[in-house]
């Protein structure tokens, strides 16, 4: 769970970090990280809200299972099939080595802590080390629309091997699998909120019951959709499929607002909705800036006496007083498709309604030494925030010429 102070915040911002891999105009979709890249020990320590976008590769990279056997393989150079990647799977009972080829028709992408993935993040440092697996995922996606994208639970190191050790659950039947250490949690439905943890190769477990077993396991597959979720080490990150998202742009709000002239109703004078990266007290024109109740939605410009009094002027509802926050376009329009018409309590982060309702329905792992007692929260997903219990977000209320 992670308590940020809404006070220490920059206004807003015009920077967002990405990486896009590769130059093909064949784009498959992008990886965003709700929240900071890493963090020591809870507190945020890396950059907000990476974007990773991932095209179609020049040549392809995917894998399809070659052969299994509980033996290790001896291989002759003459082989017609080229082996690309190895599996090996310990348990108690035995020793499972897979075998995998080249699949010309998907492309694969690795995530993890190593900088040997094709997208590296570090994750949470903590006292006892990280929490993130340098190998963590990988996604396969079909090179051919409509480019289904698969997740799977780890990723293969700088010896093409992925291993499966004693201190991780694994199993034989029906065929050799196994988790990583930490868990791979997905959330495929948008509109559900239950959380699957997948496996190596790709099937779907309910929560584990304890540390040495694994869920039931659940028939389907393993394809993310718009806006899935998924949960490694105390990070989050969020799919969206296809080309660029077309949401609701800051300009376009904070036109919106400055043609009807909001004005503050303590001071009586019109607030600035801009989009450059203000620190809020910097200047006088900087108590033009709109700042927010997030525990009732009324908006007002900036005043030393109303962050002292702890509680709106107009409603008196108790709660803090904080910037009102809109994130640069490409991390906005990957979480909020209309007009932010919301604000998060007590971030002061604006969304949209369906966005409000969603993310007040789907509960965050936090950070946790043993997955299956991992216990969840509500959040905003641009900060990562934890959202008020009786009163998460609340409808945007600004005193403008007309009421529209």
């Amino acid at each position: 769970e992670i308590q940020l102070s809404v006070m220490e915040q920059s206004h807003t911002r015009d920077d967002v970090e990405q990486k896009d891999l590769g130059n093909s105009d064949i784009i498959y979709g992008r990886v965003m990280i709700l929240g900071h890249s890493s963090y020591a020990n809870k507190i945020p320590a890396g950059p907000m809200n990476q974007i990773w976008t991932l095209r179609q590769r020049e040549q392809p990279n995917g894998i399809k299972v070659l052969m299994e056997s509980d033996q290790p393989f001896m291989r002759e150079s003459g082989d017609e099939e080229q082996v690309t990647q190895t599996m090996t799977i310990l348990n108690q009972e035995r020793k499972d080595f897979i075998e995998f080829c080249l699949d010309g028709t998907k492309d694969m992408f690795s995530f993890g802590r190593s900088p040997m993935n094709d997208f590296s993040v570090t994750g949470y440092l903590t006292e006892r080390g990280p929490t993130m697996s340098r190998f963590a995922f990988r996604l396969e996606i079909d090179r051919e629309p409509p480019h289904a994208c698969r997740v799977f639970a780890g990723g293969f190191d700088d010896r093409h091997q992925i291993f499966i050790g004693d201190g991780a659950i694994s199993w034989n039947r029906p065929r050799p699998d196994g988790f990583v250490t930490n868990g791979v949690r997905v959330m495929y439905d948008p509109n559900h909120t239950e959380w699957l943890e997948v496996s190596c190769r790709g099937s779907n477990f309910t929560r584990r019951p304890d540390h040495l077993n694994r869920g039931q396991l659940i028939p389907g597959d393993n394809i993310l959709t718009d806006g899935s979720i998924i949960s490694v080490g105390g990070l989050t990150f969020i799919w969206q499929s296809g080309a660029e998202p077309q949401g609701w742009t800051r300009k376009e709000f904070n036109d919106y607002l400055n043609t009807r002239h909001v004005q503050c109703p303590v001071q009586l004078q019109t607030i600035h909705f801009v989009g450059t990266q203000i620190q809020p007290m910097v200047n006088a024109e900087d108590y033009l800036l709109p700042w927010v109740f997030p525990s009732c939605g009324h908006v007002h410009g900036y005043s030393p006496a109303l962050k002292m009094e702890g509680k709106c002027t107009l409603c008196r509802t108790p709660g803090v007083f904080a910037p009102l926050r809109l994130e640069p376009d490409p991390v906005t329009r990957m979480l909020c498709s209309q007009k932010p018409t919301r604000v998060f309590n007590p971030c002061g982060h604006a969304i949209d309604d369906a966005g409000a309702d969603r993310w007040c329905r789907v509960p965050i792992p936090t950070l946790s030494e043993r997955i299956e007692q991992v216990p969840s929260y509500k959040c905003c997903p641009y900060c990562r925030a934890t959202l008020d219990f009786e009163t998460p977000h609340s409808r945007l209320l600004y005193q403008m010429d007309d009421d529209s």
